[in-house]
């Protein structure tokens, strides 16, 4: 039988440590580095400590594990009844309200909710409405009567024969969810100045469990760039839009244009993009304040936006940032 026991894994990143060429912005000599696979442990650790604190029934089940429930319990999502046992279906999270068990699965399609802030694309024109893409099982419907139009004016049928002047598909766009229909379908509005046509940045896309939900998803960092956490899990990295007064009601429609982007924009960009790949590949909840340690360190570090690419520079990147987590928790 395979020896599975602890000594038989070495920690990870330690295989051909011994071959990689020194980095001019190596941990200075003397001080002592910790491998990847111990800053896994530590982030381990410290999730252990907060996160399972605050909820003490968490529990991880994977598919075709048995969950015994009480008598009369109900099942939910994500299980299924074999033998009058009830099984777990998909890999998850094990959630109970009152009487009824079911499994929050730790990553699958973004089902929507009421007010969340989305990030989509638009995918086709029908009548009377846009089709978008959310990342959810089907695509989302932004219709006519959802949008405001300019001076707040009455929608006439000549709106309906005009709608390529509004958004056209492929047009990345900033929705909120309106209500979700009883057949799942995730209906969106733009009534907003926050909403409406994004340019002059870059998409990306992650998980959509990993977006944290806070306060504010449409934010400008201190870097002066403006970021879109998407709870769909679609990310915009762009310059800040340009709004005045008079845009505040029809903002989501005034005439978006292209904009020349300098060249320590661009990096900045592209520095607030690897570093939200960084957090998707580690694992850790993409907020804006996560967003704002890692830029502090990685700048402190010296490292430019193209080594935040780099495998070994990835791994000090997290070290560093989950010393500053656990420092803040002590």
């Amino acid at each position: 039988m395979a020896d599975l026991s602890p000594a038989a894994f070495p920690p990870l990143g330690a295989a051909g440590a011994a071959t990689r060429r020194p980095l001019a912005s190596q941990t200075p000599r003397g001080e002592k580095k910790r491998t990847w696979g111990e800053a896994m442990r530590c982030s381990s650790a410290f999730e252990s400590k907060t996160f399972r604190a605050a909820l003490p029934g968490l529990d991880v089940v994977v598919p075709g594990q048995q969950i015994v429930v009480e008598e009369g319990c109900m099942r939910g999502h994500g299980t299924y009844e074999k033998g009058g046992k009830i099984y777990a279906a998909v890999c998850g999270i094990l959630e109970k309200v009152n009487k009824l068990v079911y499994i929050r699965p730790l990553r699958s399609r973004y089902e929507g909710s009421v007010g969340d802030v989305v990030v989509g694309r638009v995918t086709d024109i029908l009548n009377g409405k846009w089709l978008v893409d959310v990342n959810a099982g089907q695509a989302a419907s932004l219709a006519l009567a959802a949008i405001s139009l300019p001076e707040q004016r009455r929608r006439l049928d000549d709106d309906m024969l005009e709608m390529q002047t509004f958004f056209v598909p492929s047009d990345v766009i900033c929705c909120e969810v309106q209500r979700v229909a009883a057949d799942g379908q995730i209906l969106l509005h733009t009534r907003s100045a926050r909403y409406g046509r994004l340019l002059n940045g870059v998409f990306l896309a992650v998980a959509p469990q990993q977006i944290k939900r806070q306060s504010h998803h449409i934010a400008q960092l201190t870097c002066g760039i403006q970021i879109v956490l998407g709870l769909n899990g679609y990310i915009w990295i762009s310059l800040p839009a340009k709004t005045s007064t008079k845009d505040s009601l029809n903002y989501a429609h005034v005439q978006t244009t292209h904009e020349s982007v300098s060249k320590e924009r661009r990096l900045a960009i592209s520095r607030v993009r690897n570093i939200i790949l960084c957090l998707a590949k580690s694992n850790f909840d993409i907020s804006i304040a996560a967003i704002e340690r890692m830029y502090e360190i990685s700048g402190s570090r010296g490292w430019e936006a193209k080594d935040l690419t780099d495998p070994l520079i990835m791994e000090q990147l997290v070290e560093a940032f989950l010393a500053s987590r656990l420092g803040d928790n002590v």
